[in-house]
């Protein structure tokens, strides 16, 4: 018995060129946004930045992509505002003197 080919979602191709993946991109930009802030709240919690940094008036250096993404984060959900874009460029030009290696 033959099995019946099941047809694919409507997929891009020569003849079909629209994008039909709009929605999957929306949704997994929105759990990224769930997923992100879950990570900064357990940050939060299990390095006690409540004490180490809110309370002591101490600053927050954020290392990340250089999009200020997490740092929104700490900011909106926390009220931290972590040092991440003044700390960039210096950054950069001292990692620029390394060789990267690759494994």
């Amino acid at each position: 018995m033959s099995r019946k080919k099941r047809r694919l979602a409507n997929l891009q191709n020569a003849e079909s060129q629209t994008y039909t993946g709009t929605q999957e991109l929306i949704d997994s930009e929105e759990g990224l946004i769930g997923y992100s802030t879950e990570i900064v709240r357990k940050f939060f919690s299990k390095m006690d930045l409540e004490n180490r940094i809110v309370s002591n008036g101490r600053t927050l250096l954020e290392f990340g992509a250089g999009t200020g993404f997490l740092a929104d984060i700490f900011r909106s959900t926390f009220q931290i505002k972590p040092d991440w874009d003044h700390f960039q460029l210096p950054w950069i030009s001292l990692m620029s003197t390394f060789v990267p290696i690759w494994i």
